[in-house]
């Protein structure tokens, strides 16, 4: 009898140190987190020519993603037999694509034509 209350006190100290490392490892995830505030680009821009180049291509694609999106928007908001869950769920991926797209791709074709770093 004497040997069991040994053993369970013993496992609950155990169960206690590991419940307290465990619990030291999520505060330290948690107190390690970084913020971007701004992004970089390097490598693009050698000389103006290339930095000409860089604004076209990133213009051309941003411009196919802002129509292709667009589209698949308005073709589910204008036909009726479009208006199932999948689609719904499609047109949000298509609004979060524009948002997304929106905030990274005219900065970077602006940088590309400043010569700036942020």
């Amino acid at each position: 009898m004497l040997l069991i209350k040994h053993l369970q006190q013993n496992c609950k100290y155990q169960l206690d140190e590991i419940y307290w490392k465990i619990h030291q490892h999520i505060i330290d995830a948690m107190s390690n987190i970084t913020v971007i505030e701004s992004f970089l680009l390097l490598g693009f821009s050698g000389g103006r020519e290339l930095q000409v180049l860089h604004f076209v291509i990133f213009l051309a694609m941003y411009l196919a993603i802002l129509m292709g999106n667009l589209l698949i928007i308005t073709l589910v908001a204008v036909n009726s037999h479009l208006h199932t869950p999948m689609y719904f769920f499609l047109v949000n991926l298509s609004v979060l694509d524009l948002g997304s797209t929106s905030a990274i791709m005219p900065k970077s074709m602006a940088n590309s034509l400043k010569n700036s770093e942020r």
